[in-house]
């Protein structure tokens, strides 16, 4: 059983946060950017970046060293933007993160060390390793298209396995002086496995739509859509962003939603429910 916890945090408190940590090392994430390789000696990282307990929280240690793939240090990744974090069930040792435009990155030592991954995605959002290995990357294109991609060889190789259509330009008015900005890019908000099915994964878009991933990802259904009523100025398009899902342990096909707005909403097969909680990012 896995055990451990990642948290995400915008600046690091003075304050030591503690959480119980029994066998893996605790990770604490900040606002990070790419240094980028440097020929010569590289200096001190500055605050931020990942940091790594491995007293049960009583005492942090940043690892933010960026390494080539003979492992040579090249940098560090104090200031990427980390979106998501995931850590390998099947090898607790590897843990994964993401950084939108920067891409993704892996380490295989418990944090201490990280490597990027090279693939095809112009910004990634988020990732999941399955029990079988296959390797799952969500994100976006230069054309603000949503990408899924995946790979069967530990990210040797890619094959795109779904694309979710950008948004179209509202028609400009006559009368409009100022052309408007195109419309955002559409990506995938959040890839989580299902705990009943390991090879299937369930995952939400910025648009509001609920997919599920079969046979390891290669195969893609729509399976709701949550609507908020509200339309971009820009595309007259419904907005219903999803921030994150989360499968129910404990009933099969139950997820709970967590909009942009901070709404919480659950979905059991095609009925979707308001739970009246104050606003959250996490559940």
């Amino acid at each position: 059983m896995l055990k451990g916890t990642f948290k995400v945090y915008g600046t690091m408190k003075k304050t030591p946060t503690r959480t119980l940590v029994i066998t893996l090392p605790l990770l604490l994430i900040g606002s990070l950017q790419l240094t980028g390789c440097l020929r010569r000696d590289i200096p001190p990282p500055p605050p931020g970046g990942v940091y790594r307990s491995t007293s049960g929280g009583a005492q942090f240690d940043q690892s933010v060293s960026l390494v080539d793939q003979s492992g040579k240090l090249i940098g560090n990744v104090a200031k990427l933007p980390i979106r998501n974090i995931y850590r390998s069930k099947q090898k607790p040792g590897t843990v994964y993160f993401t950084a939108g435009g920067q891409g993704a990155f892996v380490s295989s030592d418990d944090g201490q060390s990280w490597r990027r991954i090279k693939q095809p995605l112009a910004a990634v959002t988020s990732v999941a390793r399955l029990a079988s290995g296959v390797l799952l990357l969500s994100g976006s294109s230069t054309n603000q298209e949503g990408f899924f991609v995946r790979s069967l060889d530990n990210g040797d190789s890619w094959e795109r396995v779904l694309t979710i259509p950008a948004l179209y330009q509202r028609k400009r008015q006559v009368i409009e002086i100022i052309k408007p900005p195109p419309p955002p890019s559409v990506f995938v908000s959040s890839i989580v496995i299902d705990p009943f099915k390991p090879e299937q994964v369930y995952a939400t878009t910025s648009t509001g739509e609920i997919l599920v991933g079969e046979q390891s990802g290669k195969l893609w259904r729509n399976l709701s859509r949550v609507e908020s009523g509200q339309r971009n100025p820009l595309t007259n398009q419904l907005i219903a962003s999803i921030r994150k899902v989360v499968p129910s342990t404990h009933r099969d096909g139950e997820l709970l939603l967590i909009t942009t707005s901070g709404k919480l909403v659950r979905l059991r097969g095609d009925e979707a429910e308001e739970l009246p909680i104050p606003s959250n990012r996490s559940i």
